[in-house]
């Protein structure tokens, strides 16, 4: 056991006994309870915090998985970060009043918590605080609530309700925090929240995910949920219980396409040229009951969280459900384009272009009412004279324009190289693209390598789970394969099905170059941090400057990346550390196998690297540990076996941010450290490698 400063640092297993024999010498001079005091003491059953300790830092009970209960004193102000993240044994907890904040994944993966009682005075619930506490039943949230973070009650399987400020709001099985949101923001407006319908409310807010933030309190009221639901109904019909997460951005995508505008018109052509009226909300009916039967589930899932706003735009309206635009609008959709994202957000400003200053702008933006809803292109005429032409959008001018003008300063192939990457994602806009120039530009200035081994090291198509089918199966599997590629319907559809499961499970790894563009988009797909502008800007910009540091990939059998870390080696003192394993979300499973696969593949990708190194470096790295904060639980589970006895640096993320980054972050094995990999894998060795 280590006191430092009134700061209670580390408790070991042997200390254990102290603590039940003699308490009282045990907490003899502690004032706080530092980061992961307690982290891996498994045998921890219960524990009395006693008066006078005013903080529980970090991860202080992190992983003690025997821990039942606790008593926490008044006067702790703060608790901390993951604090007791994974105590899957705790089934209740009293927060004394007190306690201003309850940090981000606190009671992560507190299956055994039944119930909690939030005391008035806490301002802030972190993100994830309560995330994967499936057996709680109850929670109680005061007044003086002022944020809740995202996920904050992610997978409450049994919560029953929530009570908020007096009123008792049912939960479904996964309760969406928007709600509580809403009413943080709109207290003054509780008693005409008392009187709507609570159920219905809670149900279409619940299962639809209605996003009280966007949606306004008399929109709710105004609903008529009649072809809201014969819309749900035909999703669940269609695509039965597979899509959960994305019905409220369905809702959001309904909304501006005016479905919910009873009174509203818009002006069509119909096929002899004459000029109609027709009802805005009866069009977009039409056109969504189409939508969901024809789009596939992933496929409208990506689009619809890549919906950035929810304003009406007529002329969207009029171009997604026109007849001709429709079969190619769906086409590029099915084959995991961002085209509708795009298509929208064209609409939306063109809606919004002030054409008495476009001039000044953009020589082909339209300077004519008329053409504000037009494409400029410059042909050649019969005389060879090249001229200006207005065309109405279509599927493939829009592409044209998308690729081409998106964005300013493409000076040379490797902009353009970016620019055509960068269109494909929708949150990209021009900072983001000058951003990334600015780094490439950077790399190729100080002559950083590709690869902090020298070369790129590449798995063959590894054949994982194939190896775990018999050879009947997999002699169909190849011949299935074989035939999705000569046929189109009939048998190809179970080709398709049968490929897909077998490639969601051979998993191939790669060391991802850092000049390649993925760089830079690659925390849009596995929702970490690597990304160009926010908190983890640093880690991004860190994997393509450091030559300490080198990106790694893990891809499905279609090539596409699955899971994405940033491994750095210390030169000098012989050790890896990878920051942890970020994975796709659409992999984002409960499979453990699918996960023990990815997880196989990533840390064979990163000894071969090791290993590589090792052959000409003067200091031979003799060990890896990973951090533990992926995208995927199951992930966490697989790494988090043998927790490293020593936590071994890496540089600050934040040393690599630069002006317009959103704050900092210090990095995953920050958290505490997780032993996958040693030189020597006998145990005993491999426990003095640590210690030394």
């Amino acid at each position: 056991m280590r006191k430092e400063n009134g700061i209670l640092m580390s408790v070991r297993p042997e200390d254990l006994e102290l603590l039940n024999s003699n308490p009282d010498e045990f907490w003899r001079g502690v004032e706080s309870i530092g980061y992961g005091a307690f982290a891996g003491c498994k045998s921890l059953k219960s524990i009395v915090i006693p008066e006078g300790v005013a903080s529980i830092g970090d991860d202080v009970f992190y992983g003690c998985e025997s821990l039942k209960s606790i008593v926490i004193p008044e006067g702790v102000e703060s608790i901390g970060y993951g604090a007791f993240y994974g105590c899957e044994s705790l089934e209740s907890i009293v927060i004394p009043e007190g306690v201003e904040s309850i940090g981000k994944s606190a009671f992560y993966g507190c299956k055994s918590l039944k119930s909690i009682v939030i005391p008035e005075g806490v301002e802030n619930i972190g993100e994830g605080a309560l995330y994967g506490c499936e057996s709680l039943k109850s929670i109680v949230i005061p007044e003086s609530v002022e944020n809740i973070g995202d996920d904050a009650f992610y997978g409450c399987k049994s919560l029953e309700f929530i009570e908020f400020c007096g009123i008792k709001i049912p939960s479904k099985e996964y309760f969406q925090r928007e709600i509580l949101q809403f009413l943080l923001h709109n207290k003054e407006r509780k008693e005409d929240f008392k009187k709507l319908d609570i159920i219905n409310l809670c149900y279409s807010i619940n299962d639809f995910g209605l996003d009280l933030n966007k949606v306004s309190l008399d929109d709710v009221q105004t609903f008529e949920f009649s072809q809201w639901n014969k819309i749900t109904k035909l999703i669940k019909a269609e695509h039965d219980s597979a899509y959960v997460t994305g019905r409220g951005d369905l809702l959001k995508f309904a909304k501006l396409l005016g479905l919910f505008d009873k009174e509203a018109t818009v002006e069509i052509k119909n096929s002899q040229g004459k000029v109609q009226k027709e009802k805005v909300c009866d069009r977009a009916f039409n056109f969504l009951q189409k939508f969901v039967k024809d789009v596939e589930i992933t496929k409208m899932h990506r689009f619809l969280q890549g919906i950035q706003a929810d304003d009406f735009s007529e002329e969207f309206l009029k171009f997604v459900s026109d007849k001709t635009n429709y079969s190619a609008i769906i086409e590029r959709l099915n084959s995991n384009d961002d085209f509708l994202n795009l298509a929208y957000a064209w609409f939306r400003n063109r809606d919004k272009l002030d054409l008495q200053q476009v001039s000044a702008l953009d020589p082909f933006l339209p300077q004519a009412e008329q053409n504000r809803y037009k494409i400029k292109t410059i042909k050649p005429g019969p005389d060879g004279v090249e001229r200006e032409h207005w065309n109405q959008p279509t599927v493939d001018l829009l592409i044209k324009e998308f690729s081409s003008r998106k964005y300013r300063g493409i000076n040379t192939a490797r902009d353009s190289e970016i620019a055509q990457q960068f269109t494909e994602h929708t949150q990209y806009d021009q900072k983001h693209f000058d951003k990334a120039k600015e780094i490439d530009a950077e790399r190729e200035q100080a002559g950083v390598p590709d690869f902090i081994v020298g070369v790129q090291i590449k798995s063959n198509k590894t054949q994982a789970y194939a190896k775990l089918l018999s050879s009947e199966e997999k002699e169909n599997y190849f011949e299935q394969t074989e035939n999705l590629r000569e046929q189109i319907v009939g048998e190809a559809t179970e080709a398709l099905r049968a490929q897909k499961d077998v490639s969601d499970r051979i998993f191939t790894y790669e060391t991802l170059a850092k000049s390649d563009i993925a760089n830079f988009y690659i925390g849009q797909l596995t929702n970490c941090c690597a990304r160009l502008y926010g908190a983890g800007s640093g880690a991004m910009r860190a994997a393509i400057l450091s030559p300490d540091m080198q990106p790694l990939v893990v891809r499905n059998d279609r090539d596409e990346i699955v899971a994405y870390s940033i491994m750095y080696i210390n030169r000098q003192e012989g050790y890896a550390v990878l920051n942890d394993i970020e994975v796709n979300h659409r992999y984002n499973s409960e499979d453990l196998e699918k996960s023990a696969l990815i997880y196989e593949a990533m840390k064979e990708c990163a000894v071969k690297n090791i290993k590589q190194f090792n052959k000409t470096a003067p200091v031979k790295v003799k060990i890896l540990t990973s951090g533990t904060s992926p995208n995927g639980p199951k992930i966490n589970e697989v790494i988090s076996k043998n927790r490293s006895t020593q936590t071994f640096k890496a540089p600050d993320f934040s040393d690599y941010s630069y002006v317009g980054a959103a704050g900092a972050w210090r990095g995953d094995w920050h958290r505490g450290q997780y032993l996958i990999w040693s030189a020597d894998e006998n145990e005993a060795q491999r426990e003095d490698v640590c210690k030394n």
